[in-house]
């Protein structure tokens, strides 16, 4: 098995069990709908997408592009879910228009990641940690 597939299921198995007994005390269809609510042929197509392209996909995408790319680059890129979650809802869903503090807050949030990026391919070069230790320049 990958290893970024044998990271995901305990990781996603606790996540679920935490988040079951606070679905069961915040949500107010929790007794309409139960545990296996998502099975419901309304809600199960969307449940399966999610699982599909925004678990595996989404998750495991990112845990592998962590053998490529500088782990502060991913984690700071991940700050733009919301931003991209919006306007995928405003584009495909009808969810209505961004409000105003998406549209303010869009471009500064795409700056720092522009400047994170770029930043990184900086300090790339600044890596003395390869360098003999011979005190030698």
């Amino acid at each position: 098995m990958d290893a970024d597939f044998s990271l995901c299921i305990p990781s996603d198995l606790f996540a679920s069990l935490l988040l079951l007994p606070a679905s069961w005390a915040l949500e107010p269809d929790f007794s309409s709908l139960g545990v296996l609510g998502w099975t419901d042929a309304e809600y199960f197509p969307w449940f399966l997408a999610l699982a599909l392209i925004a678990g595996l996909l989404g998750h495991t995408g990112l845990n592998t592009c962590l053998r490529y790319i500088s782990p502060l680059v991913i984690s700071t890129s991940v700050t733009l879910e919301p931003l991209l979650g919006s306007l995928i809802g405003w584009a495909f869903f009808d969810s209505g228009v961004p409000g105003q503090w998406t549209w303010v807050g869009g471009p500064i949030l795409v700056v720092g990641v522009l400047l994170v990026i770029y930043g990184g391919i900086d300090s790339d070069n600044t890596n003395n940690q390869t360098r003999p230790a011979t005190g030698e320049e």
